[in-house]
């Protein structure tokens, strides 16, 4: 045994918030995963105090969002 792991989690499947959903749209299976790629002092106080406690560091990045529609021709970037 090379690693020694302990997994949190409260709910009964792996992931947290990490959900991918495939969706039907417009005669197309599309997935779309619904996990969170960002997290704050003010909407993650629980995910702060245990990275503390656990004294691993954190990084301060700028925030983006970006949308494509290759049908329709549009893409979006801010």
């Amino acid at each position: 045994d090379i690693h020694d792991v302990t997994l949190f989690e409260k709910e009964a499947r792996l992931g947290g918030h990490s959900n991918t959903k495939v969706i039907d749209y417009d005669g197309h299976r599309i997935a779309v995963d619904t996990g969170f790629i960002i997290f704050n002092v003010h909407t993650y106080p629980g995910l702060m105090q245990l990275f503390g406690e656990l004294k691993l560091p954190i990084d301060k990045t700028l925030m983006g969002f970006s949308l494509e529609h290759q049908g329709r021709g549009i893409s979006w970037a801010s």
